[in-house]
């Protein structure tokens, strides 16, 4: 089984003119679906972006908030009613901190097919700091939640759900940085285990693998199947392909950093290269 892509026909819903107030969203106007994979294809790098304007104080969380939720809607389909903006903040947070330290690694030709295990375990890596932008409140609940950071890595697939990740990358950094700090310097090894555990965990809760819908019809650039007037039945045929599906928009941007995860790797340039 090879899986070819991620289902064309899979659509999200942007929650248009979002009203964020006393720490929580209390309505917005009108919903309108839009094909991410074609419209905003670096979806992931996009929430990076809007995170580290948040972290570095250049805007507000409920503008931060509003303007994700108009422009692309909420990460997962709790509805309006259990929306919480909190589990929005964390999963931003994971998504730019992956971002960063992938970025790290490209630019600093760490090729995980060629750094032995002892190598790993040695070469130190600055890269950003995962607590930026948190306050000592939540430095206190982070040192009180994460008692024991090496179980809870043995333990990344033992999730509860959506938003109730108990991420170790936060209590590992907060024994060596504090909030106030920009750099962490972690062994290349513990941050490859914790790349791959944190993608792992939104890949296994937010998507799954299924055929693609057999009738082929061609599409328009925003994913959009064309009209039959323009291609009759007759022209179209079908197309048997496995795809994997995304459950809610966070499998989306998950998929899409799993994609820049692979790219880091001198297997992933060869199979593009074949």
């Amino acid at each position: 089984m090879w899986i070819s892509q991620i289902n064309p026909d899979w659509v999200w819903q942007k929650w248009e003119s979002s009203v964020v107030k006393g720490g929580q969203v209390t309505k917005y106007a009108r919903t309108v679906k839009y094909f991410p994979q074609y419209e905003v294809p670096n979806l992931q790098k996009t929430l990076g972006v809007r995170f580290a304007e948040l972290v570095n104080g250049v805007v507000s969380e409920e503008s931060f908030i509003s303007s994700w939720l108009n422009d692309f809607g909420p990460l997962s389909n709790t509805g309006l009613q259990l929306f919480r903006i909190d589990e929005l903040l964390e999963e931003a947070r994971h998504v730019w901190w992956v971002l960063q330290v992938l970025d790290v690694f490209k630019r600093n030709g760490l090729d995980p097919e060629s750094i032995n295990l002892i190598e790993a375990e040695r070469c130190l890596v600055p890269v950003p700091n995962p607590l930026q932008g948190l306050s000592d409140l939540e430095e206190e609940v982070i040192a009180a939640k994460y008692k024991n950071a090496e179980k809870l890595i043995k333990n990344f697939s033992h999730f509860q759900g959506q938003g109730q990740y108990e991420w170790p990358v936060l209590r590992l950094a907060s024994r060596f940085v504090s909030s106030a700090e920009t750099e962490w310097k972690a062994s290349y090894s513990m941050l490859l285990d914790n790349v791959v555990a944190t993608i792992n965990h939104y890949l296994a809760l937010n998507t799954f693998i299924q055929n693609q819908n057999p009738q082929d019809f061609p599409r328009d650039v925003f994913g959009r199947k064309k009209s039959s007037d323009d291609f009759p039945y007759e022209a179209v045929k079908h197309k048997i392909a496995t795809v994997i599906q995304p459950r809610n928009l966070s499998g989306y941007i998950w998929l899409r950093l799993q994609e820049e995860f692979e790219a880091t790797t001198t297997f992933s340039s060869r199979k593009e290269s074949d």
